[in-house]
């Protein structure tokens, strides 16, 4: 099949010298039966003959890069890119941006990323294709491979085998890793969110991709932008257990304590077992409502949950100091400490309590001794 293309062509070339696309046909005829330095005379002289024809620089920098002549094969797909429009003059021009122009930023980042003391400029053409094409699915990608380079994580998707035009099962992968902790650093979380707003793009986003999306946000403290999420998260599913009581600790944080609680609400009204909300609750109340009954009650519903909660016994013993029922606090830390022992703050609050009780019983021997003097 090859040798009757490769005689096709080249009758073809005896008779028009000035046709590109026949060299660079000839050209991967050539490169298909492993002549590759043949191959090159062809998209040059392709080149030679259009040279404001993409796909010839990128002819010519694929075998040079396969001859791992890399030099040369940078250098070519520069002197493509300097043909081309910046992407500010191209948005201004209405420049139609081909799949070949695109195709050119990837090779030479991919080429430019093999030097990890590179990956800054990598990075640089990455974006500057998702400016061209903002569903540019493959420039997200890529550029995330190189954000994780730029971070020393392990590039963990090849070891896992993942595709990376496999954005759904990409997507599983960082969630599950995300979730798991192991992608901590600013290059994975940014990373993290460019496939979640590929996802949201597509119109494909469930109410756990906005809730990863405002988780982000609040680690970055973008917090308008992590209630808009968590808000999009409950539009998706408005009995969302995490986006109820993230929207409403955030809102908590802000002093917005009104609207705190009316997630609150929701969120105990579906899932009434809530421990972390029911320990929210209590202190908002305790803090800001100053209700310490109701606080009172929402640490006992946690106890009887989860009879050793750290919080909740030691908030509950708080009540009891704020009611100056300092006997009660007392036995109320020994117990906590008992079950804690190692907690240093619970240890010190269980010592504040008892100076405060022998000062308050030398104060009585004091006046006990002070009216009936001893002789």
């Amino acid at each position: 099949m090859r040798r009757t293309e490769y005689t096709l062509y080249s009758s073809a070339l005896s008779v028009n010298q000035r046709n590109a696309k026949l060299f660079n046909n000839m050209g991967r005829v050539l490169e298909s039966l492993d002549k590759y330095e043949e191959s090159l005379n062809y998209y040059n002289e392709a080149i030679r003959i259009q040279s404001d024809d993409v796909r010839g620089y990128l002819n010519l920098g694929r075998v040079f890069t396969h001859l791992r002549r890399y030099d040369e094969a940078e250098n070519t797909y520069l002197k493509a890119k300097s043909l081309f429009l910046d992407p500010e003059e191209t948005r201004e021009r209405e420049v139609r941006v081909t799949p070949n122009h695109l195709q050119l930023f990837l090779n030479l980042a991919f080429l430019i990323s093999r030097n990890d003391s590179r990956l800054e400029e990598a990075d640089a053409l990455y974006r500057e294709a998702i400016t061209l094409r903002s569903d540019f699915t493959n420039a997200y990608l890529n550029r995330g491979d190189v954000l994780l380079k730029m971070n020393r994580v392990m590039e963990e998707s090849r070891q896992h085998n993942i595709s990376a035009r496999n954005t759904t099962r990409v997507y599983f992968w960082v969630m599950e890793n995300f979730l798991r902790g192991r992608l901590l650093s600013l290059g994975c979380q940014v990373l993290f969110v460019l496939w979640l707003e590929r996802i949201v793009d597509r119109g494909k986003e469930t109410d756990r991709v906005y809730m990863r999306l405002g988780l982000m946000a609040l680690d970055s403290k973008d917090f308008v932008n992590a209630e808009r999420c968590f808000k999009k998260a409950l539009l998706k599913k408005p009995d969302s257990r995490e986006a109820l009581f993230n929207l409403a600790l955030l809102l908590s944080e802000q002093h917005r304590h009104k609207e705190a609680l009316s997630f609150l609400e929701q969120l105990l009204r579906h899932h009434p077992g809530h421990i972390n909300g029911l320990i929210l609750l209590a202190d908002i109340n305790v803090n800001h409502l100053k209700n310490l009954d109701v606080a009172e009650e929402c640490y006992k519903k946690v106890l009887k949950i989860d009879p050793v909660n750290q919080k909740a016994l030691h908030n509950l013993c708080v009540l009891h100091f704020e009611r100056q029922d300092f006997a009660m606090a007392e036995r109320c830390l020994s117990h906590t400490l008992s079950l804690h022992p190692t907690v240093p703050y619970i240890r010190q609050h269980l010592q504040v309590v008892r100076n405060i009780l022998k000062q308050e019983s030398d104060n009585v021997f004091g006046h006990m001794a002070a009216s009936h003097p001893v002789s």
